[in-house]
């Protein structure tokens, strides 16, 4: 586990996530009752893309979303309702990646003077309810989840906060048959993923502006 002290959402992160299959996007590679996920070949040719032309590919903003900006408007304050609550103290964290920085997540804090993570949501109210009548369920699993694996945590705080409700807050655990399932596709999603660019990338065509990511294949061309 390699633990980036950078600042999420800055030029550094999404140059570390890119190309790469991270947490919060574990569920198109496996559902929640640990059977494949259906999505996972439009992941892989969507990172493949990543990888070779060394840029995100344009998606819709999520920030400009009302919702998703509500969330990181109010991420602190749900933080800091947390530490309240719990009498946890959090602090910020980048990017935690494998050692071999094959896959990745990024929690919104990490529980200070212990290894365990803290997972922020700001949802809307019906959400909200949603959690407070029935519990988590199955939302997230892939996610949480895949945060236990990569940092190795015997803990996930998720905590959803509201400013019209009361807050929700549970403590997940390691899933041992899941986290063996999603260990298997992960390595599986790679191994795929790289014979894919590799493939590509003996074609021999780029564009006359394509990155020098990849100098010694460029210029053999």
């Amino acid at each position: 586990m390699i633990i980036h002290n950078i600042r999420q959402r800055s030029a550094e992160w999404h140059k570390l996530r890119r190309g790469i299959p991270t947490a919060s996007d574990f569920d198109r590679i496996i559902l929640p009752s640990g059977k494949p996920s259906g999505q996972a070949k439009k992941f892989m040719h969507q990172l493949a893309y990543e990888r070779l032309l060394d840029k995100d590919f344009d998606r819709p903003n999520l920030a400009a979303v009302a919702h998703v900006q509500y969330g990181i408007i109010n991420e602190d304050r749900a933080a800091l309702a947390f530490e309240q609550l719990t009498g946890l103290t959090t602090t910020p964290v980048g990017f935690i990646t494998d050692d071999e920085a094959s896959f990745g997540c990024s929690p919104d804090r990490m529980i200070a003077g212990q290894h365990e993570a803290l997972e922020i949501k700001c949802p809307t109210g019906p959400v909200q309810c949603g959690y407070l009548m029935s519990g988590l369920e199955d939302a997230y699993k892939a996610q949480l989840q895949g945060q236990i694996l990569i940092g190795s945590f015997p803990m996930i705080h998720f905590y959803a906060w509201s400013d019209e409700l009361p807050p929700f807050y549970i403590q997940v655990r390691p899933d041992p048959d899941f986290l063996l399932l999603l260990l298997k596709y992960l390595t599986q999603f790679n191994i795929e993923l790289a014979r894919g660019v590799a493939h590509i990338r003996s074609l021999g065509h780029w564009p006359s502006n394509a990155p020098s990511v990849f100098p010694d294949e460029i210029e053999s061309y």
